[in-house]
């Protein structure tokens, strides 16, 4: 029967005349189907055959949701638009692959500690879409910085400029007067201290997002000035 959802390729046939190459054409269905019937027309008629090598569907793009941004050594849950009659399998490769311990359109990741691409395939009343959909979990990992301090040993009312040693691209660097919590003295990748009378440690720790790392030291070694 037919359901009123009818395409005409005739670019796809004007190349196949031209070049007597294969070319590959792309239908959107408006409707539902169960098969699809192939007419000549126009130039088409000047054609003794028409080879068809290939056919698959594909579904539409899987929306996923989640948290698809966490940090190091966590892990989060994706979930995976499901319509009536569909079911979802997950995998760790675009094809074949490792099928992951998930039945369901939620998946949870193991504990990650890199970037992660995981793929959706969908089977829709028995039949499997021919591309799965890709969904990657970026890892945030901000690394614990070494700190050079200059000078590290001074006199009483001088100050000192201590500085985070290769600093990485997209970190954020906050100093603070205390291995936990403190204050907030200055942020960025370099910090010039007030004048100081008492040997003084500071603290640096790295943020990329909401992950933050360990924080570093270091101490300021302030010598009295001779009466």
């Amino acid at each position: 029967t037919f359901n009123n959802d009818r395409t005409a390729i005739n670019s796809l046939l004007d190349v196949q005349l031209r070049t007597g190459g294969r070319v590959r054409g792309t239908i959107k269905a408006e409707a539902a189907f169960d098969r699809v019937e192939v007419r000549l027309g126009g130039l088409a008629l000047l054609l003794t055959s028409l080879d068809i090598y290939g056919a698959s569907y594909k579904f539409k793009e899987r929306t996923i949701t989640g948290n698809k941004t966490i940090c190091s050594g966590q892990t989060t849950t994706l979930t995976a638009d499901v319509a009536l009659g569909e079911s979802i399998k997950w995998y760790d490769a675009a094809t074949a692959g490792n099928l992951l311990p998930s039945s369901t359109a939620a998946f949870t990741t193991p504990v990650l500690t890199a970037n992660t691409t995981y793929y959706v395939e969908v089977t829709r009343n028995g039949c499997v879409n021919s591309e799965r959909s890709a969904v990657l979990v970026t890892v945030n990992n901000p690394v614990t910085s070494t700190i050079t301090a200059s000078p590290s040993n001074l006199c009483a009312g001088q100050s000192s400029t201590i500085t985070v040693d290769s600093p990485v691209t997209g970190t954020t660097y906050k100093w603070y007067d205390a291995l936990t919590g403190g204050n907030l003295v200055f942020t960025g990748t370099s910090y010039t201290t007030q004048n100081l009378s008492t040997t003084t440690s500071y603290y640096v720790e790295a943020v990329i997002g909401d992950c933050v790392s360990a924080r570093s030291s270091v101490t300021l070694n302030v010598s009295p000035r001779p009466s």
